[in-house]
């Protein structure tokens, strides 16, 4: 193997060795340690990827889509709020009224006509992902991709670095919140090939788009990037909101958008 794949085994077998080290009690997730539980695993994607493809780590993008995805999901705001009321005033009302007379268990009721359900669903899986993609592709692209093959690592990139400051925000903030908050590390540690491969596809459509060279799926990488963020979110918030309703015990679903 090469260096650059000698690094990303050590840092993929560091996190897992020091969050199984936290969950026993023999390590304090904390500090170093809890940087490299969080961001191990993407950083080793991100080397792993770059050197399979014979690429150089494309840091402009690294930098760019976790500035832009993040500018992108506190400004888009305005439109993830329009667009979950638009929905929920509109075809949520009308299912939500024609499911509460269905002769279902009242837990199943509660959740299908449930607003805050819908609102979570309308937010993380459709609106959430549409900012972001677009905001983490575009701060990617300041890497200035001359090939195809550039464009996705470009991708891959802008990605994993959004990736590691959302994973660190998450479980800093489900650290101060609630006890027991191992499980949002490892929620986030299985989500981490999440945001690499949905900019990937955005970045890599765009480049079709702009570049056709004979391809006409541009439109369809993106949607799909969209789609690949859309449906993880999508099935965490289903999957915390029926252990909540169920009494099933969460391992915090909400903390791995």
């Amino acid at each position: 193997m090469t260096r650059r794949l000698w690094v990303a085994v050590a840092l993929a077998s560091g996190a897992v060795l020091v969050l199984f080290g936290s969950i026993v009690g023999l390590i304090p997730l904390w500090g170093p340690s809890l940087v490299l539980a969080v961001g191990g695993i993407p950083a080793a994607l991100l080397l792993w990827v770059t050197s399979r493809i014979d690429r150089e780590v494309p840091v402009v993008a690294l930098f760019g889509g976790t500035v832009g995805g993040v500018l992108a999901a506190v400004l888009g705001q305005g439109l993830v709020l329009g667009l979950a009321w638009l929905l929920l005033e509109g075809p949520w009302a009308v299912a939500s009224k024609a499911t509460a007379d269905l002769p279902l268990d009242q837990g199943v009721i509660a959740l299908l006509t449930s607003g805050w359900l819908a609102f979570a669903l309308v937010d993380y899986a459709i609106a959430t992902p549409i900012v972001e993609e677009v905001g983490k592709a575009a701060g990617g692209w300041l890497q200035r991709p001359t090939s195809r093959v550039d464009a996705f690592a470009v991708g891959v990139a802008a990605g994993v670095g959004f990736a590691t400051l959302e994973n660190l925000g998450y479980a800093t903030g489900w650290h101060f919140l609630f006890p027991g908050w191992e499980p949002i590390v490892a929620g986030r540690m299985l989500g981490s090939a999440v945001h690499p491969l949905a900019t990937a596809l955005v970045t890599l459509g765009w480049w079709d788009l702009r570049r056709s060279e004979g391809r006409s799926g541009g439109g369809t990488l993106i949607l799909g990037g969209m789609a690949v963020h859309g449906v993880w979110n999508g099935s965490l918030v289903a999957a915390s909101a029926v252990a909540d309703q169920f009494d099933v015990t969460s391992l915090g679903g909400w903390g791995v958008l």
